[in-house]
Order: C-alpha cells, then sequence, then structure tokens
C-alpha cells in the first residue's frame, strides 16, 4: 500500500513496530534509560512530521 493510504493510527502503530525493531538491534548499545527517551522523541517527531 502507498503510504498516503494509511491512516494515521496504523502509520503510528507501523512506525511503533519499526523502531522498536530498530531499537532490538541496538538494545546492546544503548543504556535502557537512554532507549526510552529516545524512542519517544523519535517517534513524536516523525508523527509530527507525517500529520
Amino acid at each position: 500500500k502507498m503510504l498516503g493510504e494509511l491512516s494515521g493510527e496504523m502509520f503510528g502503530k507501523l512506525l511503533d513496530e519499526l523502531i522498536g525493531e530498530l531499537l532490538d538491534k541496538l538494545q546492546g548499545e544503548l543504556p535502557s534509560e537512554m532507549k526510552v527517551s529516545w524512542q519517544g522523541e523519535l517517534l513524536s517527531e516523525l508523527k509530527v512530521n507525517w500529520q
């Protein structure tokens, strides 16, 4: 599907999953506190840009 066909909610869930997978791969390199705040900041920035 084209990105334009995705609803905001679906796109948000997709972003959550993709970033979650990326963070799982980086988990060994990032302290957990940094991981949590970085994920939240990145997700909110991406969601703002896409809405």
